[in-house]
């Protein structure tokens, strides 16, 4: 499953004292370095379902309806790179790695 990278990036970078990691050069190569090295053999991608709210983070910082219009912008660059895309439902950690397990078979 190919993860947040833009927010595991940023928050990566935060971590180490960069405070706006996105106005540094190599920022997208970063992300896309990420996603390369995720995506390698993966041809599935499970996304959980908005649970219709956003808690800001320091990475986090849009509102709940800028998020979803992030998600469809993911949504179509997954489906370009031939991706079949599995929509997990919120709800607990197992619940939603018992949904992933019973996708992958």
């Amino acid at each position: 499953m190919v993860g947040e990278a833009v927010t595991a990036v940023i928050g990566q970078a935060q971590a180490r004292g960069v405070r706006e990691p996105w106005t540094h050069a190599g920022f997208i190569d970063a992300i896309v370095a990420r996603q390369r090295d995720a995506q390698q053999g993966a041809d599935r991608t499970g996304s959980p379902s908005p649970p219709g709210f956003v808690r800001p983070t320091a990475a986090r910082r849009i509102s709940y309806e800028a998020s979803l219009a992030f998600e469809e912008v993911h949504e179509r660059v997954y489906v370009r790179l031939g991706y079949e895309l599995v929509d997990i439902a919120s709800g607990s950690v197992q619940d939603r790695a018992d949904a992933i397990e019973r996708e992958l078979r």
